[in-house]
């Protein structure tokens, strides 16, 4: 996604499949909470609940996961060592242009957006505002989400595919 931060720890987020890291880890968690606003397109919000009890071999390989703290941000990257854990999916929602949702900073999720949608996010901060969790599944490898700084000519043409699809400039 392109991200723009405002004042008063607000973020738009133009989202891209046009460059979109291959094969990224996308659930986690954030050092923040937030409430999400889409302004353009659409997306899906996909929660994860953790199960309780030890990982082993007679679970489903397609719920465990490893879990691992990060430092968000540029220069950011994973700490410690990662920990099995289970995750169920809780539920998929599905939100639209003019609607929100809210998280708070523990909540497990991914986005899911279609390609062009615009969000903007109001961030409430925790104590810590640098470290959150990523999980990927077991038999795959970490692709981080690093946050790298954008070319003019990504810029371009992140916010030319957006306006040319949600806001009529053909």
């Amino acid at each position: 996604m392109l991200r723009l931060y405002m004042p008063n720890g607000a973020t738009l987020h133009v989202w891209s499949d046009r460059h979109v890291t291959p094969d990224v880890s996308l659930i986690h968690t954030h050092p923040w909470g937030f409430k999400s606003t889409v302004i353009a397109g659409s997306l899906k919000n996909v929660r994860f609940n953790r199960i309780p009890g030890d990982t082993c071999p007679g679970f489903d390989a397609l719920d465990v996961f490893y879990e691992q703290k990060i430092k968000c941000g540029e220069g950011g990257g994973l700490r410690d060592k990662p920990t099995l854990v289970q995750l169920g999916r809780d539920y998929i929602e599905m939100y639209a242009e003019g609607e929100s949702y809210e998280q708070t900073s523990d909540e497990i999720h991914m986005s899911i957006p279609l390609d062009g949608t615009v969000t903007v996010i109001n961030r409430t901060f925790n104590d810590d505002v640098d470290h959150a969790s990523v999980f990927w599944r077991v038999f795959s490898e970490f692709v981080s989400a690093e946050p790298k700084v954008a070319t003019k000519k990504q810029i371009v043409d992140i916010t030319r595919n957006s306006l040319d699809k949600w806001f009529n400039r053909k």
